[in-house]
């Protein structure tokens, strides 16, 4: 890794841990007050730890989504397996979605459960089902061949 790179970088996550810390010490130092419900030193304290976590967060997803497309795109033989990866998680959904009841949810009794009508969402929620159970089912089945073929060696 270059030097500078580095440097840059351990800049970097020191003044994103001294902020954190910052704002820790802030919370822990008013907790009393802050569960007593003062509303005005709740804004003043716990706001900007939470506005400064959630755009950390967004920083993060992004930067680690930009990293990896980076690679991606620098492999071109890695692409070409996620791209028939993606492809064949997509068929599966489909075949999922053909496959998925979009009929009412009924409890024990047969009686119609709260947003359980018969629709997309019944139909979506079937689908989804249907598509965890098949992607358990081949994990578990790659697993299962997996284990013979390293028994059989």
């Amino acid at each position: 890794m270059n030097k500078k790179l580095k440097i840059a970088l351990t800049t970097l996550v020191f003044l994103i841990s001294a902020t954190a810390a910052f704002f820790m010490i802030r919370v822990m130092a008013n907790s009393d007050a802050i569960k007593a419900g003062d509303v005005a030193l709740q804004n003043s304290i716990v706001d900007p730890f939470v506005t400064f976590s959630k755009w950390l967060v967004i920083l993060t997803v992004v930067v680690t989504i930009g990293f990896s497309l980076r690679s991606l795109f620098l492999n071109p033989k890695q692409l070409k397996k996620i791209v028939i990866s993606v492809v064949f998680l997509g068929v599966l959904f489909f075949v999922c979605y053909m496959m998925a009841s979009d009929a009412e949810v009924l409890d024990s009794t047969g009686v119609i459960l709260k947003n359980g009508e018969k629709g997309w969402v019944s139909k979506i929620v079937s689908t989804l089902i249907n598509y965890a159970m098949s992607l358990g089912a081949i994990g578990i089945l790659l697993f299962g061949l997996g284990s013979i073929k390293s028994l059989l060696k």
